[in-house]
Formats: C-alpha cells, structure tokens, sequence
C-alpha cells in the first residue's frame, strides 16, 4: 500500500499537464472517466485496508495498530468523521433530490468536491494506523515539492523564451486566461499592458499552484529545518525557501503574496517560542546539540516502533538551543527579505507580450479594477440571495465552480462566487454549511490534541489548513484536486501516525 500511495501522491501532480498534451497536444479523445484514476485508486485503499482489518489482520508484538473493527470503530475522532459525512451526505441528498429536484449528476459533482476530500482524509488516517508508513509518505511529499519549485522556474523561462515547445504540447498562444474545455494559455498574464507573465507551473493556473504553495509552506519549511537539525547545511534550506519563496512571487497573486509572508512570520514566531519557552529538540543546528539530545529522547521511544524522537520527547534548554534559535531567526529573516527583494524585482522587470485581445481589460499587479470591484459588488449579491434561502440554499453543485460539470441543469445559478463559504451556503443551506465546517473542526482539534508536542509536523499542516481557509475569502481551493488531495492524505496520515505515539 505504501508503494501506492506514493505513487498515488506524484501523480496528483500530473493530471492537468497530463490532460493538456493528450487531449490538445495530441488531440486523443480521453474518456472523463479516464480522470477519476485518483478516486479510483483511493478507494480501492480504503476498501482494501477495511478487508484487512475485518479478514484476520494480525497484531504484532511491540506495535500499536488496529487489529480489528472493534478497535477501528472504537477510534473516538473516525466515528465523528464518518458520523459528519454521512449526515451531510444524507442531507444534501434530501435537498437535491427532495427539494430541489435536481439531476443525479448535480448530487454526484457535490460528492466530488466536498465528500471524496474527507474520503482521501481518512484513507490516510486508516492505512496509516495498520502500518508505520507516516515518514515515508512525509519524505516523497517533500521531494514532490521540491521536483515542482524547480519544475515551476523552468516553466517560467519556457513560457519566456521557448514558448513554441509549450504550444507543440498543447498550450495556447490565443489564450492569456485558463477556461475549461478550452487549451490552457502559454502564458498567463496579470497586467497585459506592461506583460506580466503569471506561472502556473504544471498546474491549472496560478491560483492552482498558489493553493498548493500556501497549503505546504509551512510544513516543507519545517521539514527543512528538522532535515539541517539531522546535519544537512543550513544554506540549503535557505536555498529551498527562497526558491520557494520565487515561486509564489511569480505566481502574481496578492492573496498568496500576503498569506505566504504571514505563513513565514508565524513560522519565525512558532519556532522562536516552541525553542525558548518549550525547550524541545527543534531545529537543533549544531550537529553536536542534535547528537545530545537524540541519546538524551532514546528512553522514549524503541527502533521497533519507529517512532520519531524529535517529536515525543522533550530535554531541557542548553545554551546551544538558544544559539540555535537565533541561528534558524537570522535564517529565515534572510529569506523573508530575499522573498522581498525578489518580489520587488519580479514587478519592476517584464518581459513584453502581445495579447491584443485582451488590450482592454485593466488589470495591475496590485490593483486590479476588475477583480475588486467585481468582488465588492458581487458579494452583496451574493449575501442577499443566500438570506433569501437560508435553510435550503440552492442546491447542490447550483453556484460556479461546481456548476459548470453540471450547465445544463435545471436550477443551475450561472455565475461563480468566488468564496468558498458563500458557495456552500448557497448550495445547502445555513445546516450543510455547519456540517462542512465542522468536519475541518474535527480534523484540527484531533490534530491539536494529538500533536505531541508544538514542534509536531501536524502543527505546521494545520498552519497551512488555516491560511488556506482565509484565501477561501476570495477563492475556492476546495475545487483543486491537486492542492486539496495531497494535502487531505498527508493530514489524515499524520493524524494516524500522531495517534499511535500518542496511544504509546
């Protein structure tokens, strides 16, 4: 299963670019069915790791796993999950089906992009409770990462200066804005009078790679910083945040660019006060500091478990931790000040691009009439019509983004919220919206209860979760596959694997 999920994780990467070679690059007519491989295959995990646990799955000595389906259903925080699915599962059904009257397809575009995320969650949750596969899934999500921030630069001088080789894989060079059954553009601009060029890497757009970058900082920083506590050079995670620091700047959203500097600041601020007034074993720069306080957590935990050591043991503050801690400030002080500077210059030099077609549109790197108006405007409207419905909204998949899988309904609301909570209400109502929002209650008050110590890996997930939750303000990161489902497994993963050293 592990081998699985890894390569379950990598291809989640894969999808668009995937698409856009096949379909525009070589003109194959692939089934839409075609792309629910990544449901598919994670439902055939969970199904497989229920047949386990219900078919004699044996517990071994020395290792805290679940053995069986008393043990399974007996997991406080996998009751409540299931519990609030199925609740907001029979709900939207009676709405669609009783009230609405809509389309069995409509109901099945809701299933996808507001049911199938916690599925993928709690499949994680699940495979890692029957195995100790936590850091290896940990490991590949972070060479993942990695392979993109350098594939995202490289996309960006393709789309510069050999944007003939995007267009022969299927991109456009008529389009300057990605739209769905439509090739996606070679270049994806912000400002088109002075040719801002916008990088999505291999994603759907800017905004798709924005998600993804937000949701991950935190954590692949924190890797980071265990992986130079573990020996590595500090220079290279200084090298890997600013890459990825470059990567967020030419994506030219400004709701990345201030999620993600506040992402940075917290992190600065999280590692500060877990060093000083925690004293765990974090960010341990001194390879002689991590050596001591390795042999000083050995009492913790044994080789058989596998678990990590640097998340459950605590040592006492030495005066290499504090040295540590104004080490790992300065570092990342350096990089928030070159993510900056980088910044700056990413808006003060642009390459030209003719885009006549879009001559009229005025749109600024930082002020942008279209956008703000629009979202000014449009959210009174929008506040009105869900105050006009309350209980049942109106319907399921009713509102963009969901409704264009399902145009040719009925009750279909032609026009895009651009606000993930606004979007739920308008679907199901003032109780679906509470059930949805419980459901990302649950998974952060299991991950804070079971964090096992601030400097837990979870910590830095959630931290993401949360900021991704605010850019849901103006955006709707739930409709990304590529952002939301790596993110839903890692989490659910860790949560398994966070739950096991707690129950050691």
């Amino acid at each position: 299963m592990i081998r699985i999920l890894q390569l379950w994780l990598i291809g989640m990467t894969l999808p668009f670019v995937l698409r856009t070679i096949l379909v525009y690059g070589f003109g194959i007519d692939v089934p839409e069915m075609v792309w629910l491989w990544k449901e598919l295959i994670i439902g055939g995990l969970l199904v497989g790791s229920l047949w386990l646990v219900v078919f004699g799955r044996k517990r071994r000595s020395g290792i805290n796993r679940i053995s069986s389906m008393k043990e399974l259903f007996a997991d406080k925080f996998l009751l409540t999950m299931i519990g609030l699915l199925l609740t907001l599962l029979i709900l939207s059904a009676i709405l669609a089906f009783g009230v609405h009257d809509q389309l069995l397809r409509e109901w099945i575009v809701f299933i996808k992009y507001d049911i199938i995320p916690r599925i993928v969650l709690l499949t994680g949750y699940i495979v890692v409770r029957l195995q100790w596969w936590y850091e290896r899934l940990a490991k590949t999500m972070q060479t993942i990462i990695s392979v993109l921030l350098v594939v995202g630069i490289a996309r960006r001088g393709l789309s510069v200066w050999l944007p003939d080789l995007l267009v022969s894989l299927g991109y456009s060079m008529d389009a300057y804005q990605w739209s769905e059954w439509f090739a996606p553009p070679v270049r994806y601009l912000t400002q088109v009078r002075w040719g801002y060029i916008r990088n999505g890497s291999i994603f759907g757009g800017p905004t798709s790679w924005g998600f993804f970058l937000i949701a991950f900082a935190p954590w692949y920083i924190w890797r980071w910083s265990q992986m130079v506590a573990n020996g590595s050079k500090w220079w290279h995670m200084v090298f890997w945040i600013v890459l990825l620091t470059v990567n967020v700047g030419l994506t030219f959203s400004r709701a990345a660019w201030g999620v993600f500097l506040v992402e940075l600041l917290l992190v600065l601020v999280v590692h500060f006060l877990v060093r000083r007034f925690a004293g765990t074993n974090f960010l341990a720069w001194s390879k002689k500091y991590a050596k001591k306080s390795s042999l000083a957590a050995g009492a913790c935990s044994t080789p058989a478990t596998g678990v990590d050591l640097a998340n459950t043991c605590r040592t006492p503050a030495t005066t290499n931790s504090y040295s540590s801690v104004w080490c790992s400030v300065v570092s990342l002080f350096v990089a928030v000040w070159l993510w900056m500077i980088a910044t700056i210059g990413l808006i003060r030099v642009a390459w030209p691009v003719d885009v006549p077609q879009a001559a009229d549109r005025d749109q600024g790197v930082l002020m942008r009439d279209l956008s703000d108006k629009g979202h000014v405007e449009l959210l009174i409207e929008w506040i009105q019509k869900v105050w006009q419905s309350p209980r049942t909204g109106y319907g399921v998949a009713s509102v963009w983004p969901g409704a264009y899988r399902a145009e040719d309904g009925e009750n279909t609301i032609v026009y895009h919220p651009e606000n993930q909570y606004i979007q739920i209400l308008m679907e199901v109502g003032i109780i679906g919206f509470v059930l949805w929002v419980a459901l990302w209650v649950a998974v952060g008050r299991n991950g804070i209860r079971r964090r096992n110590g601030r400097n837990s890996d979870g910590t830095y997930l959630l931290l993401g979760a949360v900021w991704l939750g605010i850019v849901w303000l103006v955006l709707h990161s739930m409709m990304e596959s590529m952002s939301i489902y790596p993110w839903m497994l890692m989490m659910g993963a860790r949560l398994g694997y966070a739950t096991k050293q707690y129950q050691e």
